[in-house]
């Protein structure tokens, strides 16, 4: 192998973290990287540590912009990749030693436009078991809607640099994952399911996305508003209606999550309401008996929600 891959780093007011993201890409087994760091008007030390790390790695090109937020740093960062493939690395998380290589070896035995692997969520520093190898699965653009096996993030994806073409992150939007990933999505024809865990998610106490948590749901509407034009214009009203019933599935999670509800804009009322609009609105596209069936079920929802939340205290 010896495709380039350019991996993208966002970097905002991560000093304690930094050095083991840059550490773990620096040491992947894979060594023909492009590691592109953007430094988005870090306050802290972060882009001293940024440049240290560059000086001991010719392979890191650090960039120092104002800030912006993630996405636009992202976007940075795609604009200069060389890469044959692109792989995005929050700055506070970091890689298993063979994560890029595993990745790429599977894209290119089966010639992907992604590859998915799995993540590992917490807030200890510890993790490094390298997986063992796994059957995988292969999916085309539409079953991986469908099923929902690729999640929003953009983390953990290998993507081909044709499938990024010249998608960009939106500007000020917190949760901009939801407004791009699925673009990619998308322009992906054939999509690798790897249920291998070689991403490490750090749960970040002091991130801007926890932070603006309460924002969730509202900016969850603004995203699959935009994503259903995206449907709706390449007539893939299938999609349109997949994507009605996910939007209704985030909103009852957000519902459900007792932090989420208790500081977001939303009343109980309108994300009830929300939630069967967006649930009906799925099932006039996709229809089916199933469906029907289930929207009887999801009638009984206000009703069931209401017993959850009184049990877990939220009002």
């Amino acid at each position: 192998m010896n495709d380039l891959v350019s991996v993208i780093v966002p970097v905002y007011n991560v000093e304690p973290y930094i050095k083991r993201c840059l550490d773990s890409i620096s040491g992947q087994t894979y060594r023909n990287l492009e590691i592109i760091v953007v430094d988005d008007g870090s306050k802290d030390n972060s882009a001293s540590i940024c440049q240290e790390c560059a000086d001991a790695d010719s392979r890191i090109k650090l960039i120092k912009k104002e800030n912006e937020g993630s996405g636009f740093a992202r976007n940075a960062g795609m604009d200069i990749a060389n890469g044959d493939y692109i792989f995005f690395v929050d700055s506070d998380d970091y890689l298993i030693s063979n994560c890029i290589e595993r990745l790429l070896s599977v894209a290119l035995a089966e010639n992907a436009d992604m590859v998915n692997c799995s993540y590992i969520e917490g807030s200890e520093s510890n993790y490094n078991v390298i997986p063992k190898k796994k059957p995988y699965r292969i999916c085309t653009n539409i079953d991986a809607f469908k099923t929902r096996d690729v999640k929003a993030p953009v983390h953990a994806k290998l993507y081909k640099r044709s499938v990024v073409g010249n998608n960009r992150f939106p500007k000020e939007i917190t949760f901009d994952d939801e407004f791009f990933t699925y673009k990619l999505i998308y322009g992906a024809k054939k999509i690798v399911i790897l249920d291998e865990t070689y991403y490490y998610y750090y749960i970040n106490p002091n991130s801007i996305m926890r932070s603006m948590k309460k924002k969730m749901p509202l900016q969850y509407i603004k995203a699959f508003e935009e994503r259903f034009a995206f449907f709706n214009d390449r007539a893939e009203h299938e999609l349109v209606g997949i994507s009605h019933k996910e939007l209704a599935i985030r909103l009852m999670l957000s519902y459900m999550d007792r932090h989420h509800y208790e500081e977001c804009d939303m009343t109980a009322k309108d994300m009830i309401s929300l939630f069967r609009r967006e649930f009906k609105q799925g099932i006039s596209f996709v229809g089916g008996i199933k469906e029907k069936m289930s929207l009887q079920l999801f009638n009984l929802f206000p009703n069931v929600m209401t017993k959850i939340m009184n049990f877990a205290g939220v009002k």
